[in-house]
């Protein structure tokens, strides 16, 4: 991103942080930092616009929706987290359209605290800007489903495996309609839910597909069985502190289900060492950047498509 961008973006803060009145609340979000954490907290993204998942919290789809909008509009990011931060709502023009993200008033969402520490680390769940952005685009696409109405997103931790709906990623159609809700339009979806017994040709010319969409100047997302991430991913995602099992120096297991979304970041090339061929690409997980190199094999058993959009 040039420097102008970040001067703009820098500038945006500044008018954020001192546009405060004293004695007044700062934000519709009950528990929100001030103006000045929360402007501090902004500032340490502008480098590096991460995004943090908190232990226990499964908001994959939903920060690979965001990650695509910071890749084709960074300021739109830090406008969306200040407006959500003062209204829990924000606008986003698209040519001679807008779209709108909110959270409506008294809404339970609103009342939670991210920074609580979850009762088996002793951890915060959540970083304020990270809840308050994907939070809200979640539970903006909670308010249009039926089924999300009947099962609510009310909490940022689930503490008990019987909300499993929630423990699970998005799945394709929601993942989508968070995308269109950040302005961007979907140029191609071609995702399947049921784990391939074994590798077939289509399942790498989908992969193929996914890369030369990125070559297009698109932005891609991956759906994949998380285990693989554990297990191959440079550098290796952590693992939570009290979790009995090391997820990342296990093999991984095949999950039933698709169960992670990941944001491609370099084109995918194949190659072959010892008779055994490779595939390899660079990605982003909740904004972080790493690397997949693994059995091309493998990995195609844990892969379940892409979303394109631009």
């Amino acid at each position: 991103m040039n420097d102008d961008t970040d001067k703009e973006i820098y500038a945006m803060i500044d008018t954020f942080e001192g546009a405060g009145i004293p004695g007044m609340r700062a934000s519709p979000w009950v528990h929100a930092p001030s103006r000045k954490e929360y402007a501090d907290m902004l500032r340490e993204r502008v480098a590096a616009p991460r995004l943090q998942q908190g232990p226990g919290t499964f908001l994959c789809g939903t920060a690979l929706a965001v990650q695509m909008a910071i890749v084709k509009n960074k300021t739109d990011f830090f406008k969306l987290a200040i407006d959500l931060y003062n209204n829990a709502a924000s606008t986003i023009s698209i040519g001679d359209q807008t779209k709108r993200i909110s959270v409506v008033k008294g809404a339970s969402l609103l009342t939670r605290n991210p920074e609580l520490p979850t009762t088996n680390n002793g951890q915060p769940n959540m970083d304020w800007v990270d809840w308050i952005v994907l939070a809200s685009v979640r539970r903006n696409l909670a308010n249009k489903s039926i089924f999300r109405s009947i099962f609510q997103f009310s909490q940022p931790i689930y503490k008990s495996k019987t909300d499993n709906f929630l423990h699970a990623s998005a799945l394709t159609y929601e993942v989508e309609s968070m995308i269109k809700s950040l302005g961007l339009d979907v140029c191609e979806s071609e995702t399947w839910t049921v784990p391939k017994v074994n590798v077939t040709r289509s399942t790498k010319d989908n992969l193929i597909k996914a890369s030369n969409h990125l070559l297009s100047s698109e932005v891609v997302g991956l759906f994949v069985d998380s285990h693989i991430t554990k297990k191959y991913g440079e550098p290796a995602p952590p693992v939570p502190s009290g979790n009995a099992r090391d997820i990342a120096g296990t093999k991984p297991h095949r999950s039933l289900t698709p169960t992670h979304w990941i944001l491609l970041r370099s084109s995918v090339s194949f190659s072959s060492r010892n008779f055994v061929d490779y595939v390899s690409f660079q990605y982003s997980d909740y904004g972080v950047d790493r690397k997949m190199e693994c059995p091309a094999d493998e990995f195609l058993l844990h892969y379940y498509g892409f979303v394109a959009a631009q």
